[in-house]
Formats: structure tokens, sequence, C-alpha cells
């Protein structure tokens, strides 16, 4: 596809055969480290019914990663330091610490989402996801993009129902609002944990070319196909 590069594969693999100096910018939803204990008072066949759903349902992206080999990659073959990073509660500390012990500039950026699901037993609720924005000196920032566009919190449902290809997808319209605040049309955008591809999509539909790296054969082939049809779509107008 013009303007788009997906390999099927295993991330770091990937990223060494890439030029250094070669990404405008990185937004990616790496797996996540995620807890596997019940709120108060939950008995231990709920404790353990809850953590075969986590086995069931998530654990392949649940076991976390690499940090410092991945997040290595990035620098090398970022043109100047621009990555958004999903991640879970767990992660923030150790991804923010990483790049600031690194000399960059780190702001927490939340998702707050307005459709999740009511349970609190013990706890709060799991209505905000963070986001880890990384810049360098000289990392595209455009200041002319809608003021609410700029906010650190975006707000928006969870995908649900037949728009959900993944069990932590994320919004298009959410990935383009980063998009366009962080790099411009023509420049290229990687995203080594691809999933189900809407960074791809959001690529596309912004003008901005794409790599997109999955190891999981399901889904690097939904992504294929999401990101194909956007491709088709756009061609269209």
């Amino acid at each position: 596809m013009n303007g788009v590069k997906l390999y099927k594969g295993d991330c770091v693999e990937v990223m060494k055969s890439l030029p250094s100096n070669s990404v405008d910018l990185i937004v990616t939803d790496p797996p996540y480290e995620l807890e596997t204990h019940g709120g108060g008072g939950k008995s231990n066949f709920a404790k353990g019914r809850k953590l075969n759903i986590l086995d069931n349902h998530i654990g392949f992206i649940s076991q976390g990663f690499d940090y410092d080999t991945v997040f290595s990659e990035f620098l090398r073959i970022c043109k100047v330091p621009n990555i958004l990073i999903f991640c879970s509660n767990d992660q923030v500390s150790k991804t923010m610490s990483w790049f600031e012990n690194n000399g960059l500039r780190v702001t927490l950026l939340v998702w707050h989402k307005t459709n999740a699901c009511p349970l609190g037993n013990g706890k709060h609720i799991s209505d905000i996801e963070f986001i880890v924005y990384v810049r360098g000196k000289g990392a595209c920032f455009n200041n002319d993009t809608p003021l609410k566009h700029k906010s650190k919190v975006f707000t928006s449902p969870i995908c649900s129902g037949t728009d959900r290809f993944h069990p932590t997808q994320k919004r298009v319209e959410h990935i383009k609002q980063y998009l366009e605040l962080h790099s411009n049309e023509g420049d290229t955008i990687l995203d080594c944990f691809m999933g189900s591809g809407t960074t791809g999509v959001a690529s596309v539909q912004s003008k901005r070319n794409f790599i997109g790296v999955e190891i999981d054969d399901k889904y690097f082939d939904l992504a294929e196909k999401r990101i194909k049809n956007a491709t088709q779509t756009l061609t269209l107008f």
C-alpha cells in the first residue's frame, strides 16, 4: 500500500532492521502489566475466576515487555524523540522514569472512558488509561491545532459491539488527534505493537505514512484488512 509498510513478526527484530532517524512519531500500545488481584473481600473462588478470565481473554497482552530494549530502539529510530505510549497504571512510573533518566521531557496524558465497566469493589473504577508523551528538543507540536486537542485528557467511550476488534482497542479519532498535534502530513508514524491497526487507519486518514508491526497472525490479518479498507475509502474522494 502506498505509504504503508506492515511487518508480521517480533517488534524488536523489525525495529533493528529500520534505519536510524527514520521515524517522525511513535504511537503505540505495548503489552500491559495488569493487576490480577481483586478488590476488598472477594472470595478465593472469585479471585480465581478473575485470573481465569484474565488468562483466557487478555493474558497475551498482559505480560509486559522489555523496556530497555524497546525504548532504546525507539530513541534510535526517531529523528527527534517524539513518542506516545499507552500504558497501565503499573507501568506509568517505569515508563516515565526510563525516559527522564535519559534526559527527556515527559508528560502524562489521560484517556477518560465514559462507558467503563461500573465495578469498583474495594478500589476505584477503571475509567481512565494513561499515555506517556515523550518529547525531545525540536519535536513537532502543531500550535494551530484546535485548543481542545491540546488537552491532557481525551474523553470518549470504549469501542464496543461490532466496532471492537481487540481487547485494548483505541478509537480512530483519538489517535488522529495525537497525529494531527504531534506530526505533519507526509510524516512517518510507527506502531510496533499494532494490534488491530487503529494507528494505521488513523495515519492513512491523516495523510501520514505508516509502519506497523504485529506478531499475532489473527490481529495482523485484521489490521492489514482495516488499513487496506481505509486506503481504498480515501482514494474514492
